[in-house]
């Protein structure tokens, strides 16, 4: 039980640092770590429906088969140097929790595919990954996703 929470802690703070953006975290006050900002479920919203081509070229991925499971959704490029370091942890992660419901899934920034498709295998990403060189997937997500 202590491996699962240590396992889904990691999940949300890589959701939270994921991506090459410079914004600031929320700061720590007196008290300890900013608190998990959550939703009522009846305040949820929900996931568009990211769809498209594999950057493995394994065919095409929906997240149409996840739908009522915990989904990191991960955007990188291959160009990211935060994106290498947080690769191997989230494939950790998505090997550790995928059969208990939690899976990552990346979507991919990069223009040529060759690039993306050598980040997986230096990476060793175990997770599937949409290329969407236009931010198309991307833009269909709210702000503060």
């Amino acid at each position: 039980m202590k491996t699962l929470r240590a396992s889904i802690a990691v999940a949300v703070l890589l959701a939270a640092l994921a991506g090459c953006s410079t914004s600031p975290l929320p700061a720590d006050d007196a008290d300890g770590p900013a608190p998990l900002k959550s939703y009522a479920v009846a305040d949820r919203v929900g996931m568009p429906e990211l769809a498209g081509q594999r950057v493995d070229g394994e065919g095409k991925f929906s997240l149409e088969g996840l739908r009522g499971k915990v989904v990191v959704v991960n955007a990188w490029a291959s160009w990211c140097g935060p994106c290498r370091a947080e690769a191997p942890g989230l494939s950790r992660v998505h090997e550790e929790l995928q059969g208990k419901g939690l899976s990552v899934v990346g979507v991919n920034a990069d223009v040529s595919v060759g690039d993306a498709r050598a980040f997986e295998k230096d990476m060793e990403l175990v997770y599937p990954s949409l290329h969407d060189p236009q931010g198309r997937q991307m833009l269909q997500l709210r702000k503060g996703w």
